[in-house]
């Protein structure tokens, strides 16, 4: 999962001021493919940010610009997860 998985912090990471290493160590697989390839877990962000995990993933969400045929499509918002597909 290394390379999709630095594209998708290198994505996130200016979206929540945050360094692509930083948001690189917190990507995960989401439990069930149907949910994404890779996933985000936006609870760390929740105290800061003085909102609940699902609101900032739907944020977040909302907030990533993917370009025409790219790696990734598809971002959305599961539960307290922003998740993307390949």
């Amino acid at each position: 999962m290394t390379w999709f998985k630095r594209l998708a912090a290198e994505t996130l990471a200016p979206l929540i001021d945050k360094s692509a290493d930083e948001v690189e160590e917190q990507l995960v697989r989401p439990p069930k493919p149907e949910m994404g390839d890779v996933g985000f877990p936006c609870f760390t962000l929740a105290k800061a940010l003085k909102k609940a995990p699902p609101a900032i993933a739907a944020e977040l969400a909302g907030k990533i610009e993917l370009p025409e045929g790219g790696v990734f499509t598809e971002p959305r918002a599961v539960g307290p997860d922003v998740n993307v597909v390949l």
